[in-house]
């Protein structure tokens, strides 16, 4: 996720207000638009944190609906809320190789 939102900064940092953005799914996009969907990712993903911090499982935050307030914009995207949850949470919690436990 965090790979993600870099990707999207960096996208932004090279484009200005009049650039239109082709997406790999979806429509057309503006520069602020781009802004808009990197502003749900960072929210969704501050928010699955704070419920793992909490010591919610991935059974409990999905129905916690951590997407609430994006959902009416992005819930019928690509990847479904649901389904966005389920990665953001796993990549979360994801091993890490050469991690050790502590």
């Amino acid at each position: 996720m965090d790979g993600l939102i870099h990707t999207v900064d960096q996208i932004l940092a090279g484009i200005n207000p009049d650039t239109r953005v082709i997406p790999g799914h979806g429509s057309l996009a503006t520069r602020a638009e781009l802004a808009a969907y990197r502003e749900m990712l960072v929210s969704v993903r501050d928010r699955v944190r704070a419920l793992i911090e909490a010591g919610k499982s991935m059974d409990e935050v999905v129905p916690a609906a951590p997407t609430r307030g994006s959902d009416a914009k992005w819930g019928g995207s690509y990847v479904p809320s649901a389904t966005l949850v389920e990665m953001v949470f796993s990549r979360l919690t994801a091993r890490r190789p050469g991690l050790s436990d502590k």
